[in-house]
């Protein structure tokens, strides 16, 4: 199957690790999640029904023509990682897709009411969990000022 590729800019750059926006370089431009460095644009490419995506640093002209540097940024979805972790419901999401953090909070809460409700549960593995989305809540209201 060919490929095909896309164009398009991205406003908020997002960490690898999943740690929201990385920054913006001199003059407001966004910065690279793998190098650091400003990109010009972000390109999205199609390869065996796949896609992925590549940071594009323009580097200007050279001996007439365009000269770019590309950093992988990831696929969209990690398609073989995901397949390990169906049993929670987890789907793993490349860097480029905003909002991830929330869509996997959201999915393992669902995981997490479905074996309350089939009754297999842990006791000690529940009660470290409720620990720590107390513990999680109480940053939130705190950083949210309530």
């Amino acid at each position: 199957m060919g490929w095909g590729v896309w164009v398009f800019n991205l406003c908020l750059p997002l960490d690898l690790r999943g740690r929201g926006v990385v920054g913006l370089g001199s003059e407001g431009r966004p910065l690279c999640p793998r190098c650091g460095q400003v990109y010009s644009w972000i390109e999205r490419s199609t390869i065996g029904g796949r896609v992925y995506f590549y940071a594009v640093h323009y580097l200007g002209f050279e001996g007439g023509r365009r000269k770019t540097r590309k950093c992988y940024l990831g696929p969209s979805v990690y398609v073989y990682v995901s397949r390990t972790h169906g049993d929670v419901g987890l789907t793993f999401e490349g860097a480029v897709s905003g909002g991830r953090l929330l869509d996997y909070l959201e999915q393992l809460a669902g995981a997490v009411e479905v074996a309350l409700s089939g009754g297999s549960v842990d006791r000690a593995g529940l009660r470290v969990v409720l620990v720590r989305l107390k513990r999680l809540v109480s940053r939130l209201e705190g950083a949210l000022g309530g």
